[in-house]
């Protein structure tokens, strides 16, 4: 069973990597093997192999790099492929929402970087997971803390457009 699916952030510099976690179950008292995918509407991003002792949880963590994907907006979802004998699938497949791709430094989805881009990025300076104002889509570079190298990812773009 897919129990849960978060996306790290909703708003991606095409480019730039965005962590995704999936929980799974094994409901049954065997010890299972199956495969776990991760879609962007319809294209595999990466099929990890699982092995699930009975009755375990397991926390796996995606990484989906944009740099190949075009600008717009995805679906995520994640699908574990039955195993033998499995009568309910109903929990196989799990969907999370939309992500935007777009120009790196546009924090905000609208398909331009602009001040508005630069205030969300400075207003979070110095924010880390662990902050409790945390926006994760002003952490452009994907390290885990909003820094200069924020900012500049908005300066360089800064007065683009997405055509």
């Amino acid at each position: 069973a897919i129990l849960n699916l978060e996306i790290s952030k909703t708003i991606i510099g095409q480019g730039y990597p965005a962590n995704i976690t999936i929980t799974v179950e094994n409901q049954v008292v065997i010890a299972e093997t199956f495969n776990l995918t991760l879609y962007a509407n319809t294209t595999e991003i990466e099929t990890k192999e699982i092995m699930l002792e009975s009755n375990a949880n397991l926390i796996v963590t995606f990484t989906w790099n944009t740099t190949h994907f075009a600008k717009g907006n995805y679906n995520i979802w994640a699908y574990a492929e039955p195993v033998p004998s499995e009568t309910d699938t109903t929990d196989n497949l799990l969907t999370d929402g939309i992500v935007t791709v777009t120009i790196p430094g546009d924090v905000n989805g609208e398909g331009t970087v602009d001040i508005y881009d630069l205030i969300t990025v400075a207003a979070a300076y110095g924010f880390t997971p662990s902050s409790s104002n945390w926006d994760p889509n002003a952490d452009i570079n994907g390290d885990n803390i909003i820094d200069i190298y924020d900012l500049i990812g908005v300066a360089t773009n800064f007065g683009k457009t997405d055509p």
